[in-house]
């Protein structure tokens, strides 16, 4: 199942500049399930869900020990990840025996980049399939990484990896403040409720999905619920804020066929959701059916893309894992959704096969049907 014919080896280009075999990588990281880590001033925590692929097996075990005073979480491939976590043992290992200290996070991470980088550019290795939070602590405080397939690697305030992991961005990044200073306890609750953003609308967090620690948060009511205390037997809404947090998460029919007037006017008074405000009418049973024909990462493509909540460098910036909002395509302007939609002069020939416009304004693109959004931002490289 080939994308087209420059994506059968890792050290071919497309035209675009672009490594297809590293893109398909990534995008296992997506599909596996999802990690959160956060920090405070004195502690790092992650935290990952136990699933098991059936009844009759075990869990996978998705945080694993590297170190005294480091540890990783991963989404991916479990068995990639089993090779890097023993590659980082013997690395700190030898550090340890050759200096006597614990190894610097941010050496053993630059150590980690250097191996994951051999794989992209040798034509008998392929990228590993996975992504990792490293978190610990050193001289300079605590530390979380995130590394990904490309080799790439970030020094974050909080992150989150895997399936649907978007919601527990969204709600880290509106937490963050507090987050820097809470406690210990706090910590993991902010990192269950995050985690919990991940989920499904009928599923909940439970003691069969992460350890006792659950308790916590018990009795608490998931944002958009009715009430009382979310148990797994009980359909539930997935945590959202007001920032367009949509992009991950299912549809919800009840919320977005609602057509009255009252909820009409709320949509454009309601504080925050700029770009999405900028890209979409307001509520539409039109709109609503169009996504419920598509696919569950499509449409996280399309409402990530729509709201600006994607891998676009301003967003990127803003959650604190890019260090530049510079287009990756025109070099011109900051990379937001709003730019690569209407205006972007590098990809304007894209935008006119698929649009019949080289240059678009808001009010076309609220006219766009969701699948053409898709294919566009499949071609121009916008990961889901």
């Amino acid at each position: 199942m080939f994308r087209n014919q420059y994506d059968s080896d890792v050290t071919v280009w497309s035209p675009q500049g672009r490594i297809h075999q590293v893109e398909y990588a990534m995008e296992a990281v997506n599909l596996g399930s999802a990690t959160v880590g956060l920090k405070s001033k004195t502690h790092a925590v992650l935290i990952a869900l136990k699933r098991a692929s059936s009844e009759l097996s075990a869990y996978q075990k998705k945080i694993i020990g590297i170190d005294g005073h480091v540890g990783m979480a991963i989404s991916g491939l479990t068995a990639d990840a089993r090779i890097l976590s023993s590659y980082m043992r013997n690395e700190c290992l030898n550090y340890k025996y050759s200096f006597d200290d614990e190894m610097p996070l941010n050496r053993l991470i630059s150590v980690l980049g250097n191996k994951m980088q051999l794989c992209t550019q040798r034509y008998d290795r392929r990228p590993f399939g996975v992504g990792l939070l490293v978190a610990g602590y050193d001289d300079k405080g605590t530390h979380i990484y995130q590394t990904c397939p490309s080799a790439n690697f970030y020094d974050c305030k909080a992150m989150s990896i895997g399936s649907r992991s978007q919601s527990a961005r969204t709600y880290l990044e509106k937490h963050l403040q507090e987050v820097s200073s809470a406690s210990l306890e706090e910590l993991i609750k902010h990192g269950l409720r995050a985690l919990r953003d991940t989920l499904p609308p009928e599923v909940d967090l439970n003691t069969k999905k992460c350890l006792d620690w659950i308790s916590l948060i018990e009795g608490e009511e998931r944002r958009g619920g009715s009430g009382g205390a979310a148990t797994e037997a009980q359909p539930a809404d997935p945590l959202r804020d007001d920032a367009g947090d949509d992009g991950p998460q299912d549809p919800t029919p009840a919320v977005a066929m609602d057509t009255t007037e009252e909820f009409k006017n709320s949509w454009h008074v309601t504080p925050g959701m700029r770009q999405a405000k900028t890209h979409i009418e307001g509520p539409s049973l039109k709109l609503t059916k169009c996504l419920l024909g598509m696919n569950r990462r499509d449409i996280r493509m399309v409402t990530g893309l729509l709201t600006g909540h994607c891998h676009l460098s301003r967003h990127l910036q803003l959650i604190g894992i890019a260090e530049d909002p510079e287009c990756r395509w025109c070099l011109e302007d900051e990379e937001t959704s709003s730019h690569v939609l209407t205006k972007c002069p590098a990809i304007a020939r894209v935008r006119e096969r698929h649009f019949g416009s080289s240059v678009l304004n808001p009010e076309d693109v609220k006219r766009i049907q969701p699948r053409k959004l898709c294919t566009f931002a499949k071609e121009v490289g916008i990961p889901s």
